[in-house]
């Protein structure tokens, strides 16, 4: 292992445990004791956790969840998902359990406190946090696990794409949080106040991995073409072309590889071209139209 391999994987785990983090904290000091649901694996956590009275560990109701999340992952998509989405099922469970000894009664009433008479600004808040952590995971090629596994089972046994399926699961789960935790007004502010945080976490997640387009065309010439472009062809399933180029300093005849990959794709491939090829030139630029064979542009990879 080179040292420029050893660098990525320490930056890609202090980008993941940090990204886990910042979707921890939201879900733990605000979303938790104000009883808001807004989607995902902590929204369902949430309300089975406020139908046990008396339980006031919900780090183990998400760590439960995300076992059974796991299983079915595993079971219905494969080993490899398990293993890609295993640890960060576990770190969000440690870095929940963690934080809530920090929940004490001080704590939950500040906290209710603040969301009755900022409601807006915390939501925001968490909204940018959330993002900001998804963004960040996302960079690292993992997946955060949760309700990921079931968009997967969505695209592997319905063929519905990664937005539809978020859409739909998501939004089941705000309203029945919603419809189970809230009354009257109060139901209708957390549907709105989810909309907030949903659309703007996935802004901020985009920007972080993108700067607001989750596709680039990807252009790439190194010395080391055959091994790129059997990886892109086999492990990311996408279709490569080979153009030739020549080099305008030195005159050698070159490869140039042209590919259209996702945000997540486009990172690990980058990773796989440094650790191989430190010296190979890479340009991306965003894609805002995508058809044809070797790239469907709706679909969610059942690998992650």
């Amino acid at each position: 292992m080179n040292k420029n391999s050893i660098k990525r994987k320490i930056k890609d785990f202090i980008y993941l445990n940090l990204g886990v983090i910042l979707i921890t904290i939201p879900f733990v000091f605000i979303m938790t004791p104000n009883n808001a649901v807004y989607g995902g694996v902590q929204g369902i956590s949430i309300i089975i956790n406020s139908l046990l009275p008396g339980f006031e560990r919900v780090s183990y109701i998400l760590l439960a969840l995300n076992i059974i999340l796991l299983l079915l992952g595993w079971l219905c998509i494969g080993k490899e998902f398990f293993l890609k989405t295993l640890y960060c099922s576990i770190a969000s469970f440690v870095y929940a359990w963690i934080f809530e000894w920090a929940l004490t009664e001080e704590v939950i009433k500040t906290a209710v406190g603040i969301f009755e008479s900022n409601g807006f600004l915390v939501v925001t808040i968490c909204g940018i946090l959330m993002g900001a952590g998804l963004g960040l995971a996302l960079k690292t090629g993992a997946s955060t696990g949760g309700v990921d596994i079931l968009q997967a089972m969505c695209y592997k046994y319905f063929k519905m794409s990664y937005s539809k399926s978020l859409i739909f699961i998501d939004g089941t789960i705000v309203l029945i949080g919603s419809i189970l935790l809230h009354k009257d007004i109060a139901l209708v502010e957390n549907i709105l106040y989810a909309l907030v945080l949903i659309l703007l976490s996935g802004y901020v997640t985009d920007s972080i991995v993108f700067s607001g387009f989750n596709v680039r065309a990807m252009y790439i010439i190194t010395k080391e073409p055959e091994q790129v472009k059997k990886y892109i062809l086999e492990k990311l399933r996408r279709g490569v072309t080979e153009v030739p180029a020549k080099g305008g300093y030195t005159g050698d005849d070159k490869v140039l590889l042209l590919c259209v990959l996702s945000s997540r794709e486009y990172f690990v491939l980058k990773d796989l071209i440094e650790t191989i090829d430190d010296g190979a030139f890479i340009y991306a630029a965003r894609a805002s139209e995508v058809h044809g064979e070797g790239f469907s542009y709706d679909s969610f990879d059942e690998r992650w």
